[in-house]
Order: C-alpha cells, then structure tokens, then sequence
C-alpha cells in the first residue's frame, strides 16, 4: 500500500543511484596467492581480474592482506609488497 504524498514534500535524493568509477580496488589475499602460486585452475582468471580493475582504478592492498600472504615467504624483507600501494590502515575501515 503507497503512503499518501505529503505536500510539498521534496523527492528523495537520487544522487546513491548515479554509477560512480571506483577510487581504487582492494585486492584479497585469495587473488595474489592464486597468481603467487601460479595456480593451474585460477591464476589466469586472477591476472585477468587484477589487469581489469587496474584499467579503471588503482589497485591497493591493506596490511591485513599482506599478512595473509606473508607466511608464503621465508623473510619479511622477501616481501616486497606486490607493487600495490597501502590502502587506509583506518580501524574502522578494517570492520565494514
């Protein structure tokens, strides 16, 4: 059942709905270990996901991330992060 309109009651704003390009996409730790790995089923489908979302926006990795990946190095210093900039290490953003 639609609410009755109220008058002179604005429309909503619709600016949620306008597709906007992404700042930048965080890549998940399951993505650079199948291309670290050179994973036979999904390192080819990786490659292709990371070159797409790296021709619309940089991509970054957070430090959750890289210590998802860093047990597969024998030394810290081995990693020399997979050339991805550092996203916000905000705590918050850590939790959404």
């Amino acid at each position: 059942m639609a609410l009755p309109a109220k008058h002179g009651a604005a429309e909503p704003d619709a600016r949620y709905l306008v597709q906007q390009s992404p700042r930048a996409t965080l890549v998940d730790s399951c993505v650079l270990i199948d291309v670290l790995a050179d994973d036979p089923q999904w390192a080819d489908w990786s490659l292709d996901q990371l070159e797409a979302c790296a021709a619309r926006a940089p991509l970054v990795i957070n430090p959750l991330i890289l210590a998802e990946i860093s047990p597969r190095f024998a030394r810290a210093r081995a990693i020399t992060r997979p050339k991805l900039p550092s996203a916000p290490r905000s705590p918050a953003a850590q939790f959404r």
